[in-house]
């Protein structure tokens, strides 16, 4: 009963907000099974998101992770921000 209370993949169909999901294969507080559920859920409802599981990588990008991965996880980021959350206003047409 504890999961059905707390799972987010009961409640995605309420998700509006693009998903970026980094994961790491040996993270062990967060296991990538957990994500890739949410993952399979979003993408069954047509919603925006990516998910990235690193083999080498354990909870973030850090000391776990090879150096590919590091600068390859943090410039997913960046990009990801820069495309949501940096857009440039719309200017009006005819003023």
């Amino acid at each position: 009963m504890k999961y059905f209370a707390t799972s987010a993949i009961l409640y995605a169909d309420r998700i509006k907000t693009p998903h970026l999901l980094l994961t790491g294969e040996g993270d062990w507080n967060v296991p990538a099974v957990n994500t890739r559920e949410l993952y399979y859920a979003l993408r069954r409802l047509g919603k925006e998101v990516v998910w990235v599981n690193y083999y080498n990588g354990g909870h973030g990008a850090g000391a776990a992770s090879n150096e590919s991965d590091f600068y390859d996880h943090w410039k997913r980021i960046l990009e990801w921000y820069e495309t949501h959350f940096n857009k440039k206003p719309e200017v009006a047409k005819g003023k």
